[in-house]
C-alpha cells in the first residue's frame, strides 16, 4: 500500500488504490495495519455526515484517520514528524 501527499497540504497523507479494490476495503486494510503498531492508539469510531473517523495517537502525538465516502481514506496530522513516520510505516 502506497501513500502520497498533495502539494501544499503537508498535513494530509492519502493512499493510492493500485489494486482498484473497494475504498471501504482499502480503509479496512489501513485501519488494521495501524492497529498492528504498538506505538499507535486507535480511538473510538466517530461518524459524520459523509465520513467515519478515528482520533488516534502515534507515540502520544495526535492524528486522525478518515474514511470519506467521496474522497476515500486519508490521515490528517498537524505534526510533520507523525506524517513522516506514517509514510515510512506504510512504504
Amino acid at each position: 500500500m502506497k501513500t502520497y501527499q498533495i502539494t501544499g497540504k503537508p498535513e494530509i497523507l492519502e493512499f493510492t488504490n493500485y489494486e482498484r479494490i473497494d475504498e471501504e476495503e482499502l480503509f479496512s486494510k489501513v485501519y488494521e495495519r495501524l492497529k498492528e503498531n504498538p506505538d499507535i492508539d486507535m480511538g473510538k469510531k466517530q461518524t459524520g455526515p459523509s465520513e467515519d473517523f478515528y482520533e488516534c495517537t502515534f507515540s502520544d502525538v495526535p492524528f486522525t484517520l478518515f474514511y470519506d465516502i467521496d474522497y476515500g481514506t486519508s490521515i490528517y496530522a498537524k505534526s510533520p514528524e507523525v506524517i513522516k513516520e506514517l509514510i515510512q510505516y506504510f512504504d
